[in-house]
């Protein structure tokens, strides 16, 4: 055109109007087949895992942990790919930004272990088996493996439940259903996966944190919140201050 002409560069470009398509800053892609059906078979393998309890348990599942780890980098960087690179979140470095939400999540957790002992003082006297229950799975953790590996394994299952439940559960629920039907199904999905370990509080208390860390994860749009906080309660239940 008469600008380009003249003067050798382009013009100019004008933020695309609501509601349209600017082509030269491409929407994510849509989802695809692997979006979908990752989650679900990942989810699957879990769920197998806590039903059949295999000898290594806690192995077992840092394995699966491990495969969730690789799907969630290979599927994000398909879509990150289809995105300009960002370098910041507004006007803070997106590292800063991270470490503040990763910061947030932990005291959430933090928060969430004061309540939990809570509500435990409360359980226990009432249910005595809860007590019995919660040391047959704090025991399968302690006796796979030694601490050495057992601690980093927890922490590491933590984070990949936070990258299957919150990260391509939730992205492949959320471009079916509005916002708050992908954090109730989630949830739910969450607990339901946890079932297979065959203990009413693990059950009741991926519930919560499942819809806990979801709300998050809406909230500030990335998972470093929730994982912040499932990493902090998770490791402050099994080895710091178990109820």
């Amino acid at each position: 055109d008469e600008v380009t002409a003249r003067t050798g560069l382009d013009p100019p470009r004008t933020p695309a109007a609501p509601g349209r398509i600017d082509p030269l800053e491409p929407p994510e892609l849509p989802l695809g087949p692997a979006d979908l059906i990752t989650p679900i078979a990942l989810s699957a393998l879990w769920l197998g895992a806590g039903i059949l309890q295999p000898l290594g348990f806690v192995p077992t599942l840092a394995v699966i942990a491990l495969l969730v780890v690789g799907a969630h980098i290979l599927l994000s960087r398909r879509h990150r790919s289809s995105r300009p690179p960002r370098a910041s979140v507004g006007a803070a470095p997106r590292t800063v930004v991270l470490a503040r939400e990763f910061g947030l999540g932990a005291v959430a957790g933090l928060a969430g272990l004061v309540v939990t002992h809570a509500i435990a003082r409360a359980l226990f006297p009432l249910w005595p088996g809860g007590r019995a229950e919660l040391g047959r799975l704090f025991a399968i953790v302690a006796t796979d493996l030694p601490p050495a590996l057992a601690i980093p394994a927890t922490a590491l299952i933590a984070v990949a439940e936070e990258l299957l439940w919150r990260g391509l559960s939730h992205r492949a629920l959320a471009s079916k259903l509005p916002v708050s039907a992908a954090v109730a199904v989630g949830a739910a999905w969450y607990m339901i996966c946890q079932a297979g370990l065959g203990a009413a509080l693990p059950v009741a208390a991926a519930l919560v944190l499942g819809t806990v860390t979801s709300l998050l994860r809406v909230w500030t749009g990335r998972l470093a919140a929730s994982i912040g906080l499932h990493l902090v309660w998770t490791l402050g239940i099994v080895w710091v201050t178990p109820p």
